[in-house]
């Protein structure tokens, strides 16, 4: 059945579940004319699990209506951008309380005045992927809700993710955030080290079984029989092994004239003192001492993040139930290293290979979680949710990484300072206040090419400081001087009736101001230091797009919009390609002049030449 294209401009009821305990209605606008990326064979994730469900229905798009959730499978209902209202009823009075770990959210739910009803709206921004809520009573949670909120830009299975992969593919777990209104679902693999938020991720996964594994250590521990030595009186001695007489050679002064004894030397002597050897069961083994280190280790890693998590600057993260919760997990294995058990072993000195750790009851679950908390998160399969950046943040990032791949295509890269991360504790993010910069070098021209992230003009400008996201600066071999390029990241789209898909008309102003306000004072004058402006986009369309007119503006006035997505690339490429080709005179030719300065350039050299001429000839008749 064809989908309702139009949708509902009007709130409408999304979802409806009932349960025992409460009813529990999501509702929100529905207009599909922003969702610009469709995809008819799109299908939404929704589920939900908890005490007594009676009824889960959902609004299908296609027949226009909430349907009872089956095997079928939904067209996507949840966008970014959106506002979901939340309305939770109880049946029976009870008191109940709404939870997301995203602390905003869990504000955003409320009481009505004189009401057991809870409602609230959840507003999801440039955030897409996954978002969990419970319902609680008396901590004991009733009802857990999970649905997918899709971008209205992108294709979320192609683009989307690729968008991810290049941005972790140039630095890892820059894509990670620590926690959103959203989450994406992956699995843990042996890549790099892991940063704070993916090991919060793991660590709260596998707390509890980690937890489990340590109480199943400390019932049956792993003990060995140990060989111990205690020095004694010499009619206490026993059978000597080759300690006790070593000991007896090295201590000869110890031996004493007896009349019953060993006969050495025309002499009848026993021994003073020796050394007794006995056998003892010990738990100061090996094993016992990996896990001490692993509890010692978590305990470390957790203290560093809950200082890293008090000192976000987004003070909206750094809620009490978060830190509660972190102070649990460390208060209970500080609790449990301080108990006599562990507080007799040992430190570990070396590395341990035992079938005890392998094998061993306790021992084995110890080992495999601290061996999945030390490993990274990739964002594929269903075990673990991450955090992910928004996507406005991702496309910035990934537009700067792209244009530097394209760049390396027919250039040889010079001195690097790309990677300028910054890490809160938490996770890791590019500058933004410092400006990072790529060389390279062109491999037929010889000629430089710098491209910046985070130009900043700073106060060398008249007016106002200019902040565009990348710019590219090209140096020609016979000028001083280097032409320079903007290419600045905007997730927005403009779509009108009738029209195609293009950049919003704000941000081409934008270029235009940019490019008339970066400037430069050469010989007590002020000239143009941009040549040219662009606006990249999130479209894929780019065959249709190249009859956009502000496609075609950038032939005439070097000024318009480009799409650039990981699948649609070739707009840019051969944009960057021929600035690069280029010669100097073609680069400045493209340049806009203000009105007059071409026939006042011919009146000053025509002044010129006539002074050098008149000059001549004066000197000839002289």
């Amino acid at each position: 059945m064809a989908l309702h294209h139009s949708g509902s401009r009007k709130a409408i009821n999304l979802a409806v579940i009932q349960t025992a305990h409460m009813t529990l209605v999501m509702k929100g606008k529905l207009d599909y004319s922003k969702y610009i990326a469709q995809d008819e064979e799109a299908t939404m994730h929704f589920s939900c699990s908890g005490q007594g469900v009676e009824s889960v229905e959902i609004y299908d798009a296609r027949e226009g209506k909430l349907v009872g959730q089956t095997e079928q499978a939904l067209y996507p209902i949840f966008f970014e951008n959106g506002i979901y209202e939340v309305i939770i009823i109880p049946k029976n009075g009870e008191q109940l309380t709404f939870y997301h770990e995203f602390s905003a959210f869990r504000e955003a739910i409320s009481r009505l005045p004189y009401s057991t009803t809870l409602t609230g709206n959840l507003h999801f921004q440039n955030e897409v992927g996954f978002s969990t809520f419970d319902i609680l009573e008396d901590n004991q949670r009733l009802l857990t809700v999970t649905f997918e909120v899709f971008p209205t830009k992108l294709d979320y299975k192609k683009d989307y993710r690729a968008l991810l992969a290049g941005v972790n593919e140039e630095v890892y777990n820059l894509a990670y955030h620590f926690i959103k209104r959203t989450y994406l679902q992956g699995s843990a693999e042996l890549f790099r080290e892991p940063s704070s938020a993916e090991f919060y991720r793991l660590l709260t996964a596998h707390f509890e079984q980690y937890e489990r594994a340590i109480a199943q250590v400390e019932r049956r521990p792993h003990h060995q029989l140990q060989t111990c030595y205690e020095e004694v009186r010499g009619d206490r001695l026993r059978k000597q092994d080759s300690r006790g007489r070593a000991y007896l050679r090295k201590n000869a002064q110890r031996f004493v004239d007896v009349k019953e004894g060993i006969e050495i030397g025309g002499r009848t002597v026993m021994p003073a003192r020796g050394l007794l050897m006995k056998k003892q069961h010990t738990t100061d083994t090996h094993e016992n001492r990996y896990v001490k280190f692993t509890m010692e280790r978590i305990v470390s890693k957790l203290e560093h993040l809950q200082l890293a998590v008090k000192r976000f600057p987004d003070k909206q993260q750094a809620d009490t139930d978060l830190i509660e919760q972190l102070e649990q997990m460390i208060g209970l294995l500080r609790v449990k290293l301080r108990q006599p058990f562990w507080r007799a072993i040992g430190k570990l000195d070396r590395t341990i290979n035992s079938m005890v750790l392998q094998m061993g009851t306790g021992y084995r679950e110890v080992f495999q979680v601290y061996v999945t908390i030390s490993k990274s998160i990739v964002l594929k399969g269903e075990l673990y949710k991450m955090a992910v950046k928004d996507i406005a943040t991702l496309y910035e990032y990934w537009t700067f990484l792209k244009l530097g791949r394209i760049l390396e295509s027919s250039c040889d890269a010079g001195e690097q300072d790309v990677i300028q991360l910054t890490n809160n504790g938490l996770f890791l993010n590019l500058k933004q206040n410092q400006r990072a910069v790529r060389h390279f070098v062109h491999k037929t021209t010889g000629e430089k090419i710098t491209l910046c992230y985070q130009y900043s003009t700073g106060k060398k400008i008249p007016t106002v400081t200019q902040k565009p996201d990348s710019m590219l600066s090209i140096t020609k071999t016979d000028k001083d001087y280097s032409y320079e390029y903007i290419f600045d990241a905007k997730y927005r789209i403009e779509v009108r009736d009738g029209e195609a898909v293009g950049p919003k008309e704000e941000d081409i102003n934008t270029m235009h101001r940019y490019r008339d306000s970066i400037v430069v004072e050469r010989a007590g004058a002020y000239e143009r230091r941009a040549f040219g402006a662009y606006v990249l986009f999130p479209w894929h369309d780019e065959v249709a797009y190249v009859q956009h007119p502000l496609y075609e503006s950038i032939n005439t006035v070097n000024i318009g919009g480009l799409p650039f997505l990981p699948n649609s690339t070739t707009l840019v490429e051969k944009i960057i390609d021929s600035l690069l080709n280029k010669t100097a005179d073609e680069l400045q030719q493209q340049g806009i002049l203000p009105i007059g300065a071409r026939g006042y350039e011919y009146e000053v050299k025509a002044q010129e030449v006539g002074a050098y001429v008149a000059a001549e000839v004066v000197d000839k008749d002289y």
